[in-house]
């Protein structure tokens, strides 16, 4: 198990005993570049004890360091537990993927993990908001020279629910090396996209029919996809 390079642990509903997982020594796989964790999707965490329970697997399952890639995979908690907003902890990771959390309320902060190139964030029916939490850690008004300083492909898409978008009042220091940004399929969502993306060549929008986002400054642009969308001004 040591020498293996990728691990996809799935049906983590069936772990009984927590400490079953933690002897499973993710911490100690340091040679593991690609984690896995899933949960069977047709789960519908009615029960606040399993959603519970959830939270305690996948605290358990915390990773080595040199971690490359993570996906996290129908997680039914209402948080994610700390390790996953630890920026020095995963300070190697370049690619994170939460898809069909439903349950989760809110994003975990992601701002500053300093190695971050892509970030795919899918059916995540319970978040209505995204602000200031998923930038910082901590207080808000923290001095952070630049916010996801790495992160080059950013998705959102199957976003239900989500209604704002709260970008840092930084926004020189948001997204400096972004080049590929997609909205898909988030219909309530109203508010509003970073308005000032320097190296965005590639912007996809659609399936958005209320969003307003005006005055996008988009220096870089190549390619622009937007369809279904409330009305918008260009600013190149």
């Amino acid at each position: 198990m040591g020498r293996h390079r990728e691990l996809c642990i799935s049906k983590l509903e069936n772990v009984v005993n927590v400490e079953d997982v933690r002897d499973a020594g993710l911490k100690l796989k340091n040679n593991l570049e690609r984690l896995t964790l899933q949960w069977s999707s047709n789960l519908d965490g009615s029960r606040n004890d399993e959603m519970a329970d959830q939270k305690n697997v996948l605290q358990s399952l915390q990773p080595h360091s040199n971690l490359g890639k993570l996906g996290i995979d129908s997680y039914g908690g209402l948080v994610f537990p700390g390790w996953v907003s630890d920026a020095s902890l995963l300070s190697k990771m370049v690619e994170l993927s939460l898809v069909d959390c439903k349950k989760c309320t809110s994003l975990p902060c992601l701002g500053q993990f300093p190695s971050l190139k892509r970030l795919r964030i899918q059916g995540m029916d319970g978040v209505k908001q995204v602000g200031a939490e998923f930038y910082f850690y901590g207080e808000a008004g923290v001095s952070v020279d630049k916010i996801f300083p790495s992160l080059e492909s950013l998705y959102f898409e199957d976003m239900p629910e989500w209604e704002d978008w709260s970008s840092s009042s930084t926004t020189e220091s948001l997204f400096p090396s972004l080049n590929e940004f997609t909205v898909s399929n988030c219909p309530k969502l109203i508010k509003e996209l970073p308005t000032y993306l320097p190296s965005l060549t590639m912007l996809s929008v659609y399936g958005c029919p209320k969003l307003e986002f005006t005055l996008l400054k988009l220096p870089s642009i190549k390619e622009l996809y937007v369809k279904e969308f409330d009305e918008t001004i260009f600013q190149r």
